[in-house]
């Protein structure tokens, strides 16, 4: 059986997950980030998670921190779900520096509409990242998480926000390349101007708009003509 937090109201919860998971290689939608994010946050972390249990998140929950009708939840969650069963993230250098591991978020989901929840079994890949964390792990707040509308402007506020709970607050330099292949950035984005047009100046305006973060970005390390990183100095309040 899965380990389950006490009851807390949705402005104190929040999921904690492995810094290996948040800065892995992933495709998701929004929607499927969010039902990850719930379900976790209903787990105690820091105990051990059976692989055959079922976790599950609340439709009123969903629609309540997203400000939608049940109904409009129920029908996107289900949605989601289907697409969150194909999907999978990439670990690199577990066995190998060069090595490359595909694993899968959950082996099997379901809904339940008569209770109206979304129940995930996690895959057997993701547990030592999102159960008995010790170290080396973070917790997202699901009233900032939910919040955010955009994937990259998600990925992007898991990648400083790590450092903020981590007591490194300031500025965050990263390979374009490494920004690339683990945002699954489309090809067509891939040129820096593309990139910082289509990708991280949208993604910064949408953290500030909100008021998540201040974000300035500006031009790291240089090949050349060619910029090989970039260097985001950011401000939690």
């Amino acid at each position: 059986m899965a380990n389950y937090l006490p009851k807390t109201t949705l402005e104190q919860s929040h999921a904690s997950i492995s810094n290996k998971l948040l800065n892995s290689c992933y495709s998701l939608s929004i929607v499927e980030k969010r039902i990850l994010l719930l379900t976790l946050a209903k787990i105690d972390s820091s105990s051990k998670l059976d692989k055959d249990s079922w976790c599950s998140m609340s439709v009123a929950d969903y629609a309540s921190l997203c400000n939608v009708s049940k109904k409009d939840a129920y029908d996107t969650l289900k949605a989601a779900s289907l697409q969150l069963f194909e999907r999978y993230f990439i670990l690199k250098g577990l066995s190998t520096p060069k090595s490359e591991q595909r694993c899968r978020w959950v082996d099997a989901i379901e809904v339940v509409p008569e209770e109206g929840i979304v129940r995930v079994r996690w895959s057997v890949s993701i547990l030592p990242l999102i159960a008995e964390l010790e170290e080396k792990f973070s917790k997202l707040f699901m009233l900032d998480v939910m919040r955010i509308n955009g994937i990259y402007a998600s990925r992007l506020f898991d990648m400083l926000y790590q450092e903020k709970w981590h007591g490194k607050q300031g500025s965050k330099q990263v390979a374009v390349a490494e920004l690339i292949t683990n945002w699954s950035i489309p090809v067509s984005c891939q040129p820096f101007g593309e990139l910082k047009r289509s990708i991280l100046n949208p993604a910064i305006k949408e953290l500030e708009k909100k008021e998540l973060v201040r974000v300035e970005m500006r031009v790291g390390k240089k090949k050349g003509k060619t910029i090989d990183s970039v260097v985001f100095d950011y401000w939690f309040s």
